[in-house]
């Protein structure tokens, strides 16, 4: 108790002493704001940017980098530059500075206070934990250190002082408070997830165990639950609870064509200057705005507008920016309403502008007139794109090329803006697969260091110049099971918390769904409709087919219509199909049918296609750069070989105009880099192995095991 005791007497002469540049800064920031908000009237509301801290009816004029139009785009380039230290509301301008200081009634700045990031925590300025002490060790790093390796460790401040606890907290300013994060929330549907946070009691509506997501979703009352199985209004108080998930419902908007739809805010128009009228409901806004060319959008009253800004935080509204509808162009991103007025004009190309642009490396992109422009900004060596309001216009901007990282997919040109874990140059893809919270990292486009982690991957905001690099999901086999990644299937859950083992023992179990490969996840009762859910695996039941001699055996498959008969067994459908020349396949009720295709996925069905002899050819590898194609029928196939006797290879089932499926075993495990597959091949989820159709089919579904068989099934 002693030492405990000493230890936090040191720790409050060390308070005393405390008077570094954040400190000086932050006084700064006190003396200009009690000079600059001095007054009554309520303050602008301003939306909660993760790192940053909000000054409302606050601007800096001058020392901007750039000006990306979006208030959010400006937040992540601002996030992304360390020589960035603030970005404002208009046109989402991001500066080097927060210092001089101007009252602009209804603007935000955002600033990032003075507290670099660690890996593994999240850290919260101007706040402290009083007492609790583990140790003193001087410095953030060797606190870091120490933390990691001690389990009871919950925090550290940047003096050094390691913490039992993280809560309560104290409001101190010029301090850095690093909570170790150690909670791992899964995504839902629809909520905003928030580790280690919690609301105070007061507000909670029931408990409602494992099914609070839906219990939510069906009470308009709901605003929050978290993952102990409480659901709460949302009037209470955001409190730190390591451990804890708390879940906030995003409001959906009604989709209308032409217009994008933002939930959770509102156009600020106190003086009502920007209103042109109110007409609900929102169809008949809708209908207005279309015809009004001064309408600029609307929110879910029928409230029409003629500006788009400033927006304010309003839970449950929805605004409605009229689009403009831009049409595709290959390797371009279309932008509507907006122009890029920074740079030189190279020219107007009209319509030749996007071959004029491919091909000169100095044009970022050309709007709907054709006017090509290149650029004069730089950040770190890559061009920004800074858009300026143009109603009406579209510009394109050339597609990012992302550079592939092995065991990520890439995304272009879009980030996902929130649920960052740590932003730092010391970033790459090592640092998120050593952590098991880590779902994807952004980069700007062409670098594959210096950027951001992300606890998850969707929804995803267009950002142009990055790119989002996507953990692939690898998902085991499990015998029995058709398994799909990254998708899930919402609801029908017979049990929660469960291993694979009982849905395979529960007859009315139809699938399984995990994110840790099995030992624990839900039984589902139904495997549709399916969502994405990155991270996730979704395991369908295989049905046992029998074995019927001259016919291939598709699990879980059927063909809908094309019906030439109906018989009472599946022997009897068997004999009558092969007398029959017309007929080509029959399913487990005994129903034979004149084609295979189009066929539809069908959990319990047994599709039993007629083998007829085909071609089915397998690109082998004999050595890390060559390759030799052989296959089961080699005649007529310029370079073919036959397959070699150890190589075990079934019929390619085939007739004109119906389905083919062509199934084997690899005769040695491969293990030959994705990238050194020849251009042609079909490949093959879990092989480097390359398995092709002959020419004159096209692929239609494959699959292989982990032994090295394989099924091709293609269309003739």
């Amino acid at each position: 108790m002693a030492t405990t005791n000493n230890m936090a007497k040191s720790q409050r002469s060390h308070h005393q002493v405390v008077c570094n540049a954040a400190s000086l800064q932050l006084l700064l920031w006190a003396i200009v704001l009690f000079a600059f908000f001095g007054r009554t009237s309520a303050l602008t509301v301003c939306k909660n940017y993760i790192g940053f801290v909000a000054l409302p009816d606050t601007d800096r004029i001058g020392g901007d980098i750039n000006c990306p139009v979006s208030t959010d785009e400006g937040f992540l380039r601002c996030r992304a530059d360390p020589s960035c230290k603030s970005f404002i509301t208009y046109l989402g301008c991001y500066q080097r500075s927060p210092i001089v200081l101007n009252t602009s009634i209804g603007s935000c700045l955002w600033y990032k206070p003075n507290c670099r990031a660690i890996s593994g925590y999240s850290v919260t300025s101007d706040v402290d934990r009083d007492g609790d002490d583990i140790g003193s060790f001087g410095d953030l790093d060797t606190a870091a250190g120490r933390c990691n390796a001690d389990p009871t460790c919950a925090a550290f401040n940047q003096l050094g002082f390691t913490k039992r606890s993280a809560a309560p907290l104290i409001q101190r300013t010029g301090y850095c408070f690093y909570s170790k994060q150690t909670t791992a929330c899964k995504p839902i549907l629809g909520y905003i997830v928030t580790p280690d946070m919690d609301r105070s009691g007061g507000d909670e509506i029931g408990f409602f165990g494992n099914d609070t997501a839906n219990a939510c979703s069906a009470n308009p009352s709901c605003k929050e639950f978290n993952q102990t199985g409480w659901l709460k209004r949302g009037s209470g108080s955001l409190i730190p609870r390591p451990g804890n998930c708390l879940y906030a419902k995003q409001t959906v908007c009604k989709p209308i064509p032409g217009y994008s739809a933002q939930p959770d805010v509102d156009q600020s128009d106190p003086d009502g200057d920007d209103t042109i009228g109110a007409f609900p409901p929102v169809d008949n806004a809708t209908s207005i705005c279309n015809a009004d060319s001064t309408c600029m959008g609307f929110n879910q009253l029928g409230v029409a507008k003629r500006s788009t800004t400033p927006l304010v935080k309003k839970q449950g509204a929805c605004f409605y920016k009229k689009q403009t509808v831009c049409k595709p162009i290959p390797g371009y991103v279309a932008t509507p309403d907006v122009d890029y007025t920074d740079g030189d004009v190279i020219g107007n190309f009209g319509n030749n502008a996007s071959n004029v642009c491919s091909a000169d490396n100095t044009c970022v992109g050309f709007n709907h007139l054709g006017v090509a422009r290149t650029t004069i900004t730089y950040i770190n060596n890559l061009y920004v794109r800074s858009f300026a309001d143009r109603p009406g216009y579209c510009f394109y901007s050339k597609q990012s090329v992302c550079n592939p990282i092995p065991g990520y997919n890439a995304i272009p040109d879009v980030d996902r803006t929130v649920d960052d874990i740590v932003c730092s140059t010391a970033v790459n893809t090592a640092v998120c697969d050593a952590d098991p919270s880590c779902r994807s990292v952004l980069f700007y486009a062409g670098q594959q260091q210096g950027g951001c982690t992300k606890r998850s991957v969707a929804p995803l905001t267009k950002v142009i110049g990055f790119c989002l690099y996507v953990k692939k999901t690898v998902c085991r086999d499990i015998g029995g099971y058709t398994v799909t990644p990254d998708v899930d299937h919402d609801g029908d859950d017979i049990s929660v918390g469960g291993t694979v083992n009982n849905c395979t023992s529960d007859a009315a179990c139809v699938a399984f769904s995990t994110s840790n490969g099995g030992t624990l996840g839900s039984s589902k009762r139904s495997a549709a409709p399916l969502v994405a859910k990155p991270g996730n695996c979704f395991y369908v039941k295989k049905t046992a087919c029998q074995s019927i001699a001259g016919y291939t055996a598709i699990s879980d498959y059927d063909r809908e219509g094309d019906d030439s008969g109906s018989y009472n067994s599946t022997s009897a459908a068997a004999t009558s199909c092969t007398a029959d020349p017309t007929c080509v396949a029959f399913n487990q009720r005994g129903i034979t049918k004149r084609s295979t295709i189009p066929q539809i996925p069908k959990a319990g069905s047994c599709l039993y296609v007629k083998d007829t002899p085909g071609v089915c050819c397998v690109f082998i590898p004999t050595n890390a750069y060559t390759w030799q194609l052989v296959c089961n029928t080699p005649n007529n196939i310029p370079g073919a070989a036959p397959f070699p006797p150890s190589t075990t290879i079934g019929t390619l089932t085939a007739a004109p105009g119906q389905s083919a499926l062509c199934s084997g075993r690899f005769p040695s495990p491969m293990s030959v880099p994705y990238y050194l597959l020849p251009a042609n091949e079909t490949r093959l989820y879990s092989s480097p192995n390359g398995v092709k159709c002959a020419s004159q089919f096209s692929n239609f579904y494959q699959s292989v095991s982990p032994d090295g068989s394989f099924v091709v099934r293609c269309t003739n």
